[in-house]
């Protein structure tokens, strides 16, 4: 996986509001508020830190080389989004809504996304969730090369048009649903027996002793 490209020490601090039509590139954002921002456009290079962008709408974004960072995502619709090489780390992003378009090495750490809903449309390289919170999280598209991993998915649902390759090894898979419909996705075998049970009850099943 790439991680994002970019010389911290040429990027230009300033003070975006990320409202309407915008372009910006090699910017560094810190502690800005910009919470309920609506609108579209292009980041590139940009290092964005201690930023709410909680409730922020954009209709279409396009993401490159970006790296966000104790940032407040929550209750935010991200829709139409084209992700190159962008990293999240320790954000919160509570009932987010995003919809990407594409993502290429996309990257997510220890983050809080428990309550959203993620559609993807096609990953390029991987799309990785490293110990992040996703409970009752809704996955939609095509999670093929999605990786989660270390991560909480207690009562998350499943509904993808694809899943070859997707890896659900190492997170927590209680009250998860949808499974039945991960057909080519990997688990462990300390996975297995609970993943029986839900797949069983999926089926229609009833378990007794």
């Amino acid at each position: 996986m790439r991680r994002p490209e970019f010389d911290v020490e040429h990027l230009e601090t300033k003070d975006v509001t990320f409202r309407g039509e915008f372009e910006e590139e090699e910017i560094r954002v810190s502690s800005g508020e910009c919470a309920g921002a609506e609108g579209s456009g292009q980041l590139a290079r940009a290092l964005v830190r201690d930023t709410d962008l909680s409730g922020s709408r954009f209709a279409r974004l396009v993401l490159s080389d970006i790296r966000f960072g104790n940032t407040d995502l929550s209750n935010a619709s991200w829709q139409a989004v084209h992700a190159r090489r962008v990293e999240f780390e320790r954000s919160r992003a509570v009932g987010l809504r995003i919809s990407l378009e594409s993502a290429l090495d996309v990257y997510a750490a220890e983050c809080r996304f428990d309550y959203a809903m993620i559609h993807v449309n096609k990953v390029k390289g991987l799309l990785v969730f490293d110990e992040c919170d996703l409970r009752e999280t809704v996955f939609t598209g095509d999670l093929s090369n999605v990786v989660l991993r270390n991560c909480a998915l207690d009562d998350a649902e499943f509904d993808p048009s694809g899943a070859n390759g997707c890896d659900l090894r190492g997170s927590t898979l209680d009250n998860t649903r949808g499974l039945s419909r991960m057909r080519g996705a990997r688990i462990s075998v300390d996975q297995a027996a609970s993943a029986a049970v839900l797949l069983a009850t999926e089926v229609g099943l009833r378990i007794r002793d």
